[in-house]
């Protein structure tokens, strides 16, 4: 009776442990992933210039924009505004600023702003721009050079043929992965198990 007690509370444990690790930032992705990252393109034609990109949500909540970004000398005393605009009502519903010395050249960084909802199949702006840059000293943003299905990119607002490399950025609890790591370690358990009898 003890020991059945004790696999059901371990059960539990596994379960709720499980459960909260499955509470991750879901990536939606705007762009193509297999095309090759040498083949981007990154903005700065222009200091202090303003990117945006238009997409279609997949989600019901919106949480943030992680964006590839290259970075040229030390712009430290460049400052990035982004904005998240209803593509329909023309309403911005989120926004925010950081510093040019948070980014990582050659990395995503994950543009926060507070939760939007009731996004599910809707389309937004989502828009980027730097003040303060100086020549050499410039925070550049990542494109590829075809523009996909259901977007929208522009540059100081030209649109120009292209798609931001960006995710949109969700946290949530994610199903896919509470069953791998629920089966993963279901099957270690069961391997541990049978090494035990094997060589007990």
């Amino acid at each position: 009776m003890k020991k059945k007690i004790q696999i059901i509370i371990a059960g539990i444990i596994i379960v709720a442990g499980s459960f909260l690790y499955a509470h991750i930032a879901k990536n939606n992705y705007i762009y193509d992933r297999d095309v090759d990252t040498s083949e981007y393109i990154t903005t700065g034609s222009f200091l202090n210039e303003t990117v945006q990109e238009q997409f279609k949500s997949n989600e019901d909540t919106l949480d943030g924009v992680r964006v590839k970004c290259r970075i040229t000398g030390t712009p430290s005393d460049t400052v990035i505004k982004y904005s998240l605009t209803d593509a329909e009502t023309q309403k911005v519903v989120a926004s925010g600023e950081t510093n040019a010395t948070e980014l990582e050249n050659g990395k995503f960084y994950n543009f926060k702003f507070d939760t939007v909802k009731n996004c599910k199949d809707k389309e937004y702006i989502f828009s980027i721009g730097t003040e303060g840059e100086i020549p050499d000293n410039a925070v550049l943003f990542c494109f590829e050079r075809k523009t996909e299905q259901g977007t929208k990119f522009w540059i100081n607002d030209e649109e120009t043929d292209g798609t931001l490399i960006m995710k949109a950025v969700t946290n949530r609890f994610d199903a896919e992965t509470f069953c791998v790591l629920l089966l993963f370690i279901i099957y270690v358990i069961a391997f541990m198990k049978f090494l035990y009898k094997l060589f007990k």
